[in-house]
């Protein structure tokens, strides 16, 4: 049985949400053009996007990341995302009478928004820049140990330091081996699968509607907006995060918010004009790196003249 990999960067859980009559709606950028597509198992994706290094075997490992992204957010997904239809349905009075119904829901899409946002490949080896330039200068240590006068200039044994110098040359090659699989990697060191360093205490949400009009999808799950506030994790300072905004379906934009760094504490629900969506839709538009899915080719096509 072959080892699927090819990785969504945008869980098809998600992109389902968009589907219409006719399969899916997608432009590209790049190609200025739309697509129509039936399966959603063709695009948001990128081989190998989730593969690992183990570090017991120092094979790549293509199944253990997505398997664990999957348990995580695949599985919890439609659960919560009915969750927050069912709120938006009840009455004031249920509303007040069951608060915590989307509590859990709120806490989980902001978890869901910062590991898809980290994880975007738009972040490919982001992280990680210079992290191989050593890589380079390995040939260059060994070019210059290796002269005859190395020995002498540290005033060692030579055969001391031909024995030394030939485990370290063993060090060095498996080392340099390692570092060449990483390379491949689009994450080279391993990113988190869950958000735990930015949960917050709490969240609240404005509960975005679009009832004349659509959301689209950009390539990527969310949008985050850091905060001014920042915290240490181990030696790096980080920005908290204020804000995750995610289209959950045409008809719905999720606006989470950090109780701990956001003043306006409040979950509330508000439909927008066809023109207020527009101009939503225009920065998911401007956010995303070539692709965009909708459900309403008519809306994105006036977008984009305009």
């Amino acid at each position: 049985m072959s080892i699927p990999r090819r990785h969504h960067y945008v869980p098809r859980v998600h992109i389902r949400r968009f589907k219409t009559e006719n399969g899916y709606h997608l432009f590209s950028k790049d190609k200025k053009e739309f697509i129509n597509i039936k399966s959603s198992a063709h695009f948001f994706v990128i081989r190998d996007l989730n593969s690992t290094i183990d570090f017991e075997t120092g094979e790549v490992n293509h199944i253990q990341t997505e398997k664990e992204l999957a348990q995580a957010w695949d599985s919890k997904f439609n659960e919560h995302c009915y969750r927050i239809m069912k709120y938006i349905s009840f009455s004031l009075e249920e509303k007040a009478e069951y608060p915590e119904l989307i509590k859990d829901s709120l806490a989980f899409f902001f978890d869901y928004g910062v590991i898809g946002a980290l994880r975007s490949i738009k972040r490919d080896k982001e992280l990680n820049e210079n992290a191989f330039d050593w890589i380079d200068v390995l040939d260059e240590m060994k070019a210059v140990a290796e002269t005859e006068r190395f020995a002498d200039k540290i005033k060692m044994d030579k055969n001391d330091f031909e024995q030394g110098f030939s485990h370290w040359k063993n060090v060095m090659g498996q080392a340099k081996e390692y570092a060449s699989k990483l390379k491949t990697l689009k994450f080279p060191f391993p990113t988190t699968t869950n958000a735990d360093i930015f949960k917050p205490s709490s969240c609240s949400c404005d509960i975005i509607l679009a009832p004349g009009s659509s959301f689209i999808l950009p390539d990527r799950t969310a949008v985050l907006k850091p905060s001014h506030e920042t915290f240490k994790y181990h030696s790096m300072t980080m920005n908290k995060i204020s804000c995750v905004g995610i289209p959950l379906t045409p008809k719905i934009f999720l606006q989470i918010k950090n109780n701990d760094v956001c003043e306006d504490q409040s979950t509330t629900i508000y439909a927008l004009t066809p023109k207020r969506v527009a101009e939503f839709n225009l920065k998911l538009y401007n956010k995303a790196r070539n692709q965009i899915l909708c459900s309403d080719k008519n809306a994105l096509t006036t977008l984009i003249e305009n």
